[in-house]
């Protein structure tokens, strides 16, 4: 099986991007615990929103030719609001989602799509982006319920493993997760693609 992994800064994890067989972070976690007879792809890029995902999933799509595609993405429609005063609407995320996962349908029709939504933990500074990511969250699940196989509330289950992990072991900055909050997304994507296997 040909496993493509999509996403932003959480999915690059500082990723050798030279070759994107070179997988860090959850990535590498999860071709760990797959094993080596499936074919990993980790095409994902800091900073990318929903747009920039949207204007390059096509030729990575085809450069790989997945039987799985997973997609985690959404956290910097939120972020460029609070950090470079671009507001992108809750609608115009989940536009950007649709036409990602249509051009998921249309490359690959037999791939299974695999969607995650954004989420973020209590980091003090960070508090007052939660009423925003709310709609984006919304957003991404609607998007995701339309035309995924398979979709992961992560920001839920974020907010469960905080019952057994402070919060700052699993993000320290509330968004881009250290190893305990690399293993709750791993787990997460792993027991989806495993049904697909």
């Amino acid at each position: 099986m040909r496993i493509l992994f999509q996403g932003d800064s959480i999915t690059d994890a500082h990723r050798d991007r030279t070759d994107p067989r070179r997988l860090s972070g959850y990535t590498q976690m999860i071709a760990d615990s797959l094993g080596e007879e499936h074919e990993y792809f980790n095409y994902g890029i800091s900073g990318d929103t929903t747009a920039q995902l949207l204007d390059r999933i096509g030729a990575e799509l085809q450069a790989t030719m997945p039987d799985i595609v997973t997609v985690l993405i959404g956290i910097n429609d939120v972020w460029r609001r609070f950090d470079s005063n671009y507001f992108i609407p809750a609608e115009q995320t989940q536009q950007n989602a649709e036409e990602i996962f249509c051009t998921v349908r249309r490359i690959c029709p037999n791939a299974k799509l695999i969607v995650a939504e954004p989420y973020l933990l209590p980091a003090p500074d960070k508090l007052h982006w939660r009423g925003t990511l709310a709609y984006n969250i919304q957003a991404i699940r609607e998007a995701a319920l339309k035309y995924a196989d398979a979709f992961i509330p992560l920001d839920s289950l974020m907010t469960l493993a905080r019952k057994s992990t402070p919060w700052q072991l699993l993000a320290a900055d509330g968004v881009h997760p250290d190893e305990a909050g690399q293993r709750v997304i791993a787990e997460a994507f792993e027991k989806e693609i495993k049904k697909y296997l």
